[in-house]
């Protein structure tokens, strides 16, 4: 038991729904309050446990209540779901928040600064952006080829190519789709711009964080992955050991074990963070290639890896390694340690 006042808080956009606890009893109504009325209760109370979902907004409001003393929560939505009873209403959800909140063993959802949310932005605005240029350069190629223009693979020869068709007047390439077309390919420009733009911010922003240039030295961690790390683990102390983050992320394997017998399966493809996952695994083959390649003496994590590799497969051996290296991350960022290669 504890005197401490729980806040339960259902968050939205402009609506909150909020219901205080002491001593596992309810204290008041389970109210509803406006924007500016839910932030002049963070300020107001005393210091107070205040629980809420991950959603759009709860890093701000987590932030506003840790500025003014209070303990923060923030909870995973598919956790809170399995304690709400009845339907789902802005008021039962609160109640479910704060009996999702009591659980041991309780994984919660990592805290973000400022500085991490501003480059999550950056990346997903940069990810926009060359998803863009990806589906403007299928476009192109998919239309010229309806007129017998055949382009070669990649993003040089379409720069180097596209100018010249347009101009080209007797490559029986119609006016109206050549309008067309050079729409197309300004909207590429202007993309491809951006992308350029976008990655020398990130870059920048990445020299100045202590923390990403030490990710940015483990083998196989560029600067997207880097990037991705430092945004979904946030404050990586919420994780209590590596493996916790690991499958946060969703390099550790699964496991279905019963009767004292331990069953280990493989990854799961459709939980955790799958964009970064695929990049933290793209970056471990790359590794392995570069292994195989040189001549020079390998370090110890070298020898494991390759060995890896020979005994269950390339599939497997990269995989392991990418979960090797979130959790090297994890030690990174949750200790404020150096990374020493081994």
């Amino acid at each position: 038991m504890t005197n401490r006042t729980v806040i339960a808080a259902d968050i939205a956009k402009n609506v909150f729904q909020c219901v205080l606890f002491k001593n596992d009893l309810q204290i008041g109504k389970n109210k509803t309050y406006k924007r500016k009325d839910f932030a002049r209760l963070l300020t107001t109370q005393p210091p107070a446990k205040v629980v809420m979902e991950t959603c759009t907004g709860a890093q701000h409001w987590a932030r506003l209540a840790k500025a003014h003393g209070h303990e923060v929560v923030l909870l995973p939505p598919r956790m809170v779901t399995a304690y709400r009873h009845g339907q789902k209403t802005d008021a039962n959800d609160a109640m479910a928040i704060y009996e999702a909140s009591k659980r041991p063993n309780l994984k919660a959802s990592p805290h973000k600064t400022l500085e991490q949310q501003a480059l999550a932005t950056l990346e997903s605005v940069r990810a926009h952006y060359q998803s863009r240029k990806n589906r403007l350069s299928n476009a192109l190629r998919g239309h010229l080829a309806e007129f017998g223009i055949v382009l070669a693979k990649g993003y040089a020869a379409l720069r180097r190519q596209i100018p010249l068709i347009l101009e080209d007047a007797e490559n029986g390439l119609p006016m109206e789709a050549r309008f067309a077309l050079h729409c197309y390919w300004q909207d590429w420009q202007q993309a491809h711009q951006q992308v350029q733009s976008l990655e020398k911010e990130i870059l920048t922003m990445l020299r100045s964080l202590p923390a990403a240039r030490e990710l940015m030295k483990v083998e196989g961690i560029g600067p997207v992955s880097a990037t991705g790390l430092i945004c979904a683990l946030g404050d990586a102390r919420v994780f209590r050991r590596g493996k916790e983050a690991a499958a946060f992320i969703g390099t550790a394997p699964k496991q279905h074990s019963s009767g004292g017998k331990e069953v280990i399966i493989g990854i799961s493809k459709t939980t955790g963070h799958k964009k970064l996952r695929a990049d933290l695994i793209q970056g471990a083959r790359s590794v392995l290639l570069r292994l195989r390649a040189q001549k020079k003496p390998l370090s110890d994590k070298a020898r494991w890896f390759l060995q890896l590799a020979e005994r269950q497969g390339d599939n497997r051996a990269v995989v392991a390694f990418a979960n090797k290296n979130v959790r090297t991350a994890w030690a990174l960022l949750a200790h404020n340690r150096a990374y020493v290669a081994n």
